[in-house]
């Protein structure tokens, strides 16, 4: 495998997380599309300063996702119990989207998976290989973020 190039790789490691997360939210009759919005209204909610509002428009940019899907997709998740709709406080044309303890309860259990998998995946490093994968990992994120900004 050393001569694998290193973009295989990582699509390989993904597809090992994937396989684990789309079983979840399958019993949890979710779509991996619907996950996948859920997540990106969660890390923004995260993101976000106190106070402020998340739009439809914002999810549907930070998701790249066009606004007639998104409708579908936030009515579904609605629908099931994972988000909450209401209008702006400051403008009552937009909608502005909240994540909801069932919600919440999803994403401790998302990352309980992508513990679990990553462990089993490590379980053989020493603490010094977990150390330097880590710090790899981490300049890696660092160094795509930062050329996402450059590149806007």
């Amino acid at each position: 495998m050393h001569d694998m190039p290193a973009g295989l790789k990582f699509y390989m490691l993904h597809r090992v997380f994937r396989r684990e997360m789309d079983a979840m939210m399958s019993e949890k009759g979710l779509t991996g599309v619907q996950g996948s919005v859920l997540g990106q209204l969660g890390r923004l909610e995260h993101c976000a300063p106190p106070g402020s509002e998340i739009s439809q428009i914002d999810l549907e940019r930070a998701a790249h996702m066009a606004h007639p899907t998104m409708t579908e997709v936030l009515k579904k998740l609605e629908s099931k119990g994972y988000i909450r709709v209401a209008p702006s406080q400051t403008d009552r044309r937009r909608k502005v989207l909240y994540c909801t303890g069932k919600a919440a309860t999803l994403h401790a259990e998302i990352e309980a998976i992508d513990r679990r998998v990553y462990e089993s995946l490590t379980a053989d490093m020493s603490t010094e290989q977990l150390s330097v994968l880590d710090s790899a990992l981490e300049h890696m994120l660092t160094v795509a973020c930062r050329d996402k900004k450059e590149r806007k």
